[in-house]
């Protein structure tokens, strides 16, 4: 499936959530994601200001994309406040950082129940971001195709 046809069929439907401190990341971003289809697309500059974007939200965000270049403090901490939700938005943390680097922060969040689908390195492309979207997409069908635990 081509990066245009994962568009067309489902960029669409979803809703992002981009967190990133600065303003031309946060852009560029938005532009990706926008060219790739996506229609509901939420901005945020820290991690408190994502926190209020999803308090704001009429409805939960299906994917978040986490700068774990950020250099403010309350990142990590915001990000712990967004556990719990149902059903719980996919993470994909972009980073400047070698993988080697992000590998013990990642597993560190998976643990933490933080649903990660993987870590983008800059420059993000739309051909990378398009294969995370793809995964979040099959495992939001696999998790929607279980029974509901909930009675």
């Amino acid at each position: 499936m081509t990066k245009r046809e994962i568009g067309e069929r489902s960029l669409g439907e979803l809703s992002f959530l981009v967190m990133a401190e600065h303003g031309l990341e946060r852009w560029d971003l938005d532009r990706i994601l926008n060219g790739m289809g996506a229609r509901r697309i939420s901005t945020a500059a820290n991690g408190a200001d994502a926190v209020d974007r999803l308090k704001e939200a009429r409805e939960p965000f299906d994917v978040i994309l986490w700068d774990l270049d950020a250099t403010t403090s309350q990142g990590v901490e915001s990000l712990q406040r967004l556990l719990g939700r149902e059903p719980a938005p996919s993470f994909i943390f972009v980073t400047a950082l070698d993988a080697s680097a992000v590998a013990p922060y990642e597993s560190t969040q998976r643990a933490l129940g933080v649903n990660v689908i993987g870590v983008l390195q800059k420059p993000v492309t739309a051909g990378k971001l398009a294969s995370l979207v793809e995964l979040h997409r099959a495992r939001a069908a696999k998790r929607d195709a279980q029974p509901s635990k909930r009675k």
